[in-house]
Order: structure tokens, then C-alpha cells, then sequence
């Protein structure tokens, strides 16, 4: 088994794809009627009421102003870990 082989990517292929993909997601969105607006906001600060909080909840209080549905969630709860392989 040869081990140096390189992989070719072509970046300019890859930008269509990704472009055409983009311009294709712009399209089905202009086609949406009375589109619901809703945000969901996440916090992945360990810190309860630190300054993200503080920012998430400024940013969800404005947009509830604007009659948008928001809801607030944090992962400070979730016992998560990178993967180790």
C-alpha cells in the first residue's frame, strides 16, 4: 500500500458546488410565503450570568420587541467531551 499519495482537491469545483448550493437555498426561501421568524439563541459559556448571558438575553429581549419567537438554551448543562481518538 503506498502511503504517499497525495490528494488533489480542486478549490474551484468545490466553490461551484458550494455556491450553486447557496443560490439554490436563496431560491426555495424567496419562495416561502409568510415565512415564522424564530431564533434560537445558545450559550456555550460555562458561566451562569456571565457576560453571554447578558448579550443572549439583551439580543432575545430586542427581538421579542419585534413580535420574533425566541427561545433561550444553554449546553453549560450538557457533560460533553472532544473525542479522544
Amino acid at each position: 500500500m503506498n502511503r504517499d499519495r497525495k490528494i488533489c482537491i480542486d478549490l474551484n469545483k468545490i466553490e461551484k458546488i458550494n455556491m450553486t448550493y447557496f443560490e439554490e437555498l436563496i431560491k426555495k426561501a424567496k419562495e416561502i410565503k409568510n415565512p415564522v421568524k424564530q431564533v434560537l439563541a445558545v450559550s456555550g459559556s460555562p458561566r451562569k450570568g456571565g457576560n453571554i448571558d447578558i448579550i443572549i438575553k439583551q439580543i432575545v429581549s430586542g427581538l421579542n420587541t419585534e413580535n420574533i419567537t425566541t427561545e433561550n438554551t444553554s449546553l453549560r448543562s450538557i457533560d460533553f467531551s472532544g473525542c479522544i481518538g
